[in-house]
């Protein structure tokens, strides 16, 4: 609701605004294609995205085998998806101790009414501003979120990696009756699916700090 209330709040000022302006003023801005552009901007609803969590990358194991063996230490399952994934080659592992804001948003939130493509959603969540996760988001988001309420099924948006049929796939993380678990969702060759509730966590990015003055 807030945001409609600042939409018609923009919209008053701008009433306000055309009537304080000449006829030809007006024209000017009607055919002006950039100026119908911002409006159009402005306008529009923001994707309301939800605040997940704050995790560390570049901690603790350093290779698959390390990972595997923190995770069944701490009872995290894997299944034989989740597996090959941490078995390609392509999947890395961050170097250099950070941290990631991670938000979830779903298809529906960025305007799918049905299935959509995953190329099609990244499209669409990179215009509001997130980022893919790095390859190890997902095991280190499953052994750091100890908070994950049960039921809770998060897919981590991620650059796809492959199974040994050269098929996509990619981790989510699960809370289930068995615990906790880090799982995979796969599609074909070309692409994944996903449907309009699907919950996908992607990176915030954080504002560069301002320089110190002098």
């Amino acid at each position: 609701m807030a945001t409609y209330r600042r939409i018609a709040l923009f919209l008053a000022i701008l009433v306000a605004c055309m009537i304080m302006v000449s006829k030809d003023t007006r024209a000017g801005w009607i055919h002006n294609t950039t100026i119908l552009q911002v409006l159009q901007v402005s306008a529009t609803p923001m994707t309301e995205v939800r605040v997940l969590t704050t995790i560390k990358l570049g901690i603790g194991p350093k290779d698959k085998e390390g990972f595997l063996l923190k995770m069944k230490n701490a009872n995290i399952k894997i299944d034989k998806g989740a597996d090959q994934i941490l078995s390609n080659p392509l999947f890395t592992l961050t170097q250099k101790e950070c941290e990631v804001d991670l938000v979830v948003v779903t298809p529906s939130d960025l305007g799918f009414s049905d299935k959509a493509s995953y190329r099609k959603i990244y499209k669409k969540a990179k215009k509001i501003g997130l980022e893919l996760c790095p390859p190890d988001v997902g095991p280190q988001l499953q052994m750091q979120y100890i908070v994950e309420p049960m039921g809770e099924r998060l897919i981590i948006g991620m650059v796809p990696l492959t199974d040994p049929y050269n098929c996509l796939g990619v981790f989510f993380v699960e809370h289930d009756e068995e615990g906790f678990w880090l799982e995979s969702h796969w599609g074909d060759k070309n692409d994944l699916s996903f449907w309009p509730d699907n919950q996908l966590v992607f990176v915030r990015p954080r504002k560069s700090a301002l320089p110190a003055d002098k």
